[in-house]
């Protein structure tokens, strides 16, 4: 067997305190030290199992203190490099989404060939994941808006470079999942800019959204309401043959769903609908 060098020893250290981090690990970590310590008392090992243990029992705010502690007073140790990574999570979990995507950037830029760098992708996607999530929630209460789908792009690019780098990894099969919400959440908004496009009279615009959404995500649960928006926006258009056959492909492949019928009754309420000017 050869010698171990001190970055190998080093590098072998990061890489056990890393594996407490991964999903399903949690439970099978140790508490850590003595809870009865101040932590300006304990060595870097021993508050990085409390900061872990912190997290276990999700109190983010303290963990988080913890784990910066550490890294200030050990910042050449192992255990702060691990820290950087349980920092990431941490914020994720509490929220501070910009914060955990920033510490997991930083952990991939100094350990790009760490054998838990995965993890750090995986983290700064969540992060990113769960910021769409609220930022999409909140689009949707307004009028449409150039930039509302910003944050769920960088989530979608990503996910998107995880699952690219790492196909092997444990997160590959979760990340699938959360890349196809997020198309789902990009497909909801274009409707939702469409269909105010259309009571606000910009009816081409409601149209074109309508057909890039039919177009890039037909494969999403969007797809009915985007060909309900293109039904009604030919008919005030005055394409009315386009519009029936747009509202028969509707009645053909989702004759269960809300928006056939809304579509349908729509149809019976302006059979003499004045084309749009």
């Amino acid at each position: 067997m050869g010698r171990l060098t001190r970055h190998g020893i080093r590098s072998t250290v990061l890489a056990v305190l890393i594996l407490g981090l991964a999903p399903g690990l949690w439970g099978c970590a140790g508490t850590g030290g003595d809870g009865s310590l101040a932590s300006g008392d304990l060595s870097p090992r021993h508050l990085y199992r409390k900061a872990r243990a912190e997290l276990r029992q999700r109190n983010y705010g303290q963990a988080i203190q913890l784990l910066q502690e550490l890294m200030t007073r050990f910042g050449d140790q192992p255990e702060a490099e691990a820290a950087r990574l349980s920092l990431a999570y941490a914020y994720y979990k509490a929220g501070e989404h910009q914060q955990a995507i920033d510490t997991a950037e930083a952990f991939i830029r100094r350990h790009p060939q760490n054998a838990n760098v995965a993890y750090a992708y995986y983290v700064r996607g969540l992060a990113a994941y769960a910021r769409s999530k609220r930022d999409v929630e909140q689009a949707l209460a307004r009028p449409p808006s150039p930039d509302a789908l910003a944050s769920t792009r960088e989530a979608f690019r990503f996910l998107s470079e995880l699952v690219e780098r790492f196909p092997r990894s444990r997160y590959f099969n979760d990340a699938m999942t959360r890349i196809v919400k997020l198309r789902n959440r990009m497909a909801r908004y274009q409707i939702h800019a469409a269909e105010y496009d259309l009571e606000a009279g910009n009816v081409e615009r409601a149209v074109e959204r309508a057909r890039y959404v039919q177009k890039h995500f037909a494969r999403t649960q969007s797809l009915p309401a985007a060909l309900a928006v293109l039904a009604r926006g030919q008919l005030v258009l005055g394409r009315r043959r386009e519009a029936e056959e747009v509202l028969a492909a509707l009645e053909a492949n989702y004759p269960d769903d809300p928006v056939t019928t809304a579509t349908r009754e729509y149809f019976s309420n302006h059979r003499g609908v004045q084309p749009a000017r």
